[in-house]
C-alpha cells in the first residue's frame, strides 16, 4: 500500500504544489500527519511553516475539473501514543480566559485520551483539515471554501465519507490537523 510520508509538506491548497503520490481511483494509501508542535515550547519557537503545514498532496488519476472525489476514512491511529491540548489567546473558545500560549501533552491509552489523573476522554479520532487543490489562486492551510480546508468537524473520521468538488486536474489532496478527541 501507498503511503504519504509526513515530511511531505505543503503550506496551501494550491494546484501548484507537486504531488506526493499518485493514486489510482479507489485506491487505498496510508497517510502520516506531523505532530505540529513537537518540542516546541511556545508559537515564537516554531516555525511558522511546520504549525501550518499540511501533508500531501495526493495525486488522484484521472480526477478532472467538475468532478467529485470521493475520501473514505478507514482508520485513524495514532502513531505517538500522545497528543497535545493547546489553549491560545484570542483563539477558539478560551479565547477570552487564555492570557498566555498553553499546551499539555495527553496520552492516549486504548479508548481513552487521559487528560489527568481524574478526567478520561473518550478516544474519537477526527480529521480537522482535509481539501482538494482551488482554482485560481492558492488558499492558506486554516483556510476555508467548497474545497474543503480547516473544518474541523467530529464526523470526519473512521467510518466517513467525505465527498470534494475537483476544482483542478489530479485533485491534489492534503489532509492534516488530526485529532484524538475535540
Amino acid at each position: 500500500m501507498k503511503r504519504v510520508s509526513k515530511s511531505q509538506r505543503v503550506n496551501a491548497y494550491s494546484a501548484a504544489n507537486p504531488p506526493a503520490i499518485h493514486i489510482g481511483p479507489g485506491e487505498t494509501f496510508i497517510m502520516e500527519t506531523n505532530d505540529r508542535f513537537q518540542d516546541y515550547t511556545s508559537p515564537a519557537a516554531a516555525p511558522m511553516d511546520m504549525l501550518l503545514s499540511m501533508t500531501g498532496p495526493v495525486y488522484v488519476a484521472g480526477a478532472q475539473p467538475g468532478d467529485t472525489l470521493q475520501v473514505e476514512i478507514l482508520d485513524i491511529k495514532p502513531a505517538l501514543g500522545y497528543g497535545w491540548i493547546v489553549a491560545t489567546p484570542g483563539r477558539a473558545m478560551l479565547k477570552d480566559r487564555v492570557g498566555e500560549w498553553r499546551r499539555r501533552k495527553v496520552p492516549i491509552e486504548g479508548d481513552r485520551v487521559l487528560f489527568n489523573d481524574r478526567i478520561a476522554l473518550p478516544y474519537a479520532p477526527m480529521i480537522g483539515r482535509m481539501g482538494v487543490a482551488p482554482e485560481g489562486e492558492p488558499k492558506g492551510s486554516n483556510s476555508v471554501g467548497p474545497f474543503g480546508g480547516g473544518m474541523s468537524n467530529t464526523a470526519i473520521g473512521p467510518g466517513a465519507s467525505v465527498y470534494l468538488p475537483v476544482f483542478v486536474e489530479w485533485a491534489l489532496l492534503t489532509i492534516e490537523d488530526v485529532h484524538a478527541a475535540m
